[in-house]
């Protein structure tokens, strides 16, 4: 984030900036356990030893975390918005009346 640049938004546009920026930092945190996963399984060895066998686990495991937290945080910020827009609408629908 720019200091100059983040100074100049209001308050609920810099709550919303920090949540889709740790969003991002999720999403990459995700995507870096796949790509290890991916760069394992395309060794040239034919069998895995358990400690192989135990990273792909690992990795798998970190990245369906991470990407499903990523989700989540998706999931909520829409659901929000959702609302939001559903509030507006009955606002200015009873000041229309």
């Amino acid at each position: 984030m720019i200091p100059s640049t983040w100074q100049k938004l209001r308050e609920p546009a810099q709550k919303k900036d920090l949540q889709l920026y740790k969003m991002q930092l999720a999403l990459v945190k995700g995507i870096l356990p796949v790509s290890r996963l991916t760069d394992l399984s395309m060794t040239e060895k034919k069998l895995l030893d358990k400690e192989g066998v135990q990273q792909i686990k690992q990795f798998g495991l970190d990245a369906l975390s991470l990407l499903t937290h990523v989700n989540y945080e998706l999931e909520a910020t829409h659901e929000t918005r959702h609302r939001e827009r559903l509030c507006l609408i009955v606002l200015s629908a009873e000041s229309f009346y």
